[in-house]
């Protein structure tokens, strides 16, 4: 029969070196780990569709602009402001001295 001793050894060892259970905290923190690069992921997609509606909606009001201020309502706008200049100027009046 088998040494007591050496049964009683064989026990601990095998008691030390058995995983312990996973408490729920430790599944928990298995699980993220798990699902961290999915988080990763989807949210460096949702930052590149938020930057795309962004650039899209910066084109749309550059264009909006470019429509607002094309070469005709520049030229109106230029008329415009030389026909309220022109009325602004002082009258020469008759008695100033030449």
């Amino acid at each position: 029969m088998d040494n007591p001793v050496d049964i009683e050894l064989q026990r601990r060892y095998t008691e030390d070196t058995k995983p312990p259970n996973p408490t729920a905290m430790d599944k928990w923190m298995i699980d993220f780990s798990r699902a961290l690069p999915v988080v990763i992921i989807v949210l460096v997609v949702l930052s590149c569709i938020v930057a795309g509606v962004v650039a899209v909606f910066k084109c749309w009001a550059m264009r909006i602009d470019r429509e607002v201020y094309s070469d005709e309502s520049m030229l109106e706008l230029q008329a415009y402001a030389s026909f309220t200049s022109s009325n602004r100027r002082r009258p020469k009046s008759s008695t100033s001295p030449r």
